[in-house]
């Protein structure tokens, strides 16, 4: 199942983020491509984090060893100016992902990334958009695209949120929980406003690294007071798990063990809730 609609003939594109750092904002991107993939649906993940995390998971380091001759095309051949080598068509930039990622695909991040946060010509932020517009015929076969974006408020980012339909924004129960949000919500407006259009939309929040204590169960609550329902029910609990699975670079569906079993479960049910969301509302309005 797939989220288009007729005025948008592309799958919906839900940038995954948060302007602070250190919130577990790419496991849980891989964490929800999994359960898509799971539930038996196609995914293409798009890595604009210059540290290419998700990328070194989903293709287990193959990208940019120091002895790769074959220099593996990325996001930054759909951010950069032409001039310096962007322009990529979205399908060349493409990869699948490992054998151990069924039904997951990869627009992997290479070290060139990091320049084009620096890059402030006026027709960047638009870039990722034009590429991904131009390329809906190879976005046909998937059901929904997933951007790990940068944990700060950089020209990429800002371009993430240009060309998303959607926004997830991931969050630990911590002291500074609500202020993250409350930023990357303000982002979300600025943009819209910005750039002249409906999207992208707040999606859901959801709250990543759960414990079981006092502190993590007072600050789940305060968000949860003040965002209401766009915070998504239940929450991923902290496993060491999650962290095995980025080592094997595997899904933590794929692991053995209790604590990935009940890190599977959480996103399998968070990724239910998400499909109801992209699916029981208006779909992503069209862009203007």
């Amino acid at each position: 199942m797939n989220y288009r609609n007729e005025a948008t003939p592309m799958p919906r594109i839900i940038a995954v983020g948060n302007q602070k750092g250190g919130v577990g904002k790419t496991s849980t991107t891989l964490g929800l491509a999994a359960a898509a993939a799971a539930a038996g649906q196609r995914v293409l993940v798009i890595d604009l984090d210059p540290q290419a995390n998700a990328t070194d998971v989903l293709l287990d380091d193959q990208v940019n060893e120091p002895d790769d001759t074959t220099k593996v095309p990325g996001t930054y051949g759909l951010l950069a100016d032409p001039k310096r080598g962007g322009g990529l068509p979205l399908a060349d930039a493409i990869q699948p992902a490992g054998a151990a990622w069924a039904n997951v695909d990869v627009v992997p991040a290479t070290q060139e990334l990091a320049e084009s946060d620096v890059d402030t010509t006026p027709t960047q932020p638009l870039r990722l958009r034009k590429a991904l517009e131009q390329g809906a015929q190879a976005l046909e076969p998937y059901d929904v695209v997933l951007l790990d974006c940068p944990p700060s408020l950089g020209r990429i980012l800002i371009a993430a949120l240009v060309a998303a339909t959607d926004v997830i924004v991931v969050t630990e129960p911590g002291a500074h929980a609500l202020r993250g949000v409350s930023r990357l919500e303000e982002s979300v407006t600025e943009i819209r406003d910005g750039f002249g259009q409906d999207t992208p939309q707040l999606l859901a929040i959801l709250v990543n690294r759960a414990k079981r204590a006092t502190e993590h169960a007072f600050r789940d609550n305060e968000l949860r007071e003040a965002y209401g329902d766009l915070v998504l029910p239940g929450s991923i609990p902290e496993r060491v798990a999650v962290a095995d699975a980025a080592g094997a670079g595997a899904p933590v569906h794929s692991l053995p063990g209790d604590g990935a079993r009940v890190v599977a479960s959480a996103l399998d049910e968070m990724w239910a809730e998400l499909r109801t969301r992209l699916t029981k509302g208006a779909p992503a309005p069209a862009r203007t």
